[in-house]
């Protein structure tokens, strides 16, 4: 858990200078569903264990990825 949320801590670091050709922060859970969250005026930190980013609020154990993309990948459920 510590690995992995130092890890997280240290991709945050540079993700400021990788947005700007971004429009998007995506993130991939475990379970293959995917949440998009506009890079204009993103605020995310990790804190207990826990990812907050935008209004999401996810367990930092349940992540598999985290990437930047063109358009928004936010898995839709219907």
């Amino acid at each position: 858990m510590k690995k992995e949320t130092l890890s997280l801590s240290m991709m945050a670091s540079s993700l400021s200078q990788m947005a700007k050709n971004y429009p998007y922060l995506t993130i991939e859970m475990r379970d293959g569903k995917k949440a998009s969250f506009s890079t204009a005026s993103l605020t995310f930190f990790i804190q207990d264990g826990k990812l907050m980013a935008g209004t999401m609020e996810l367990t930092v154990a349940v992540l598999s990825k985290l990437h930047f993309s063109t358009h928004d990948e936010t898995t839709r459920t219907s």
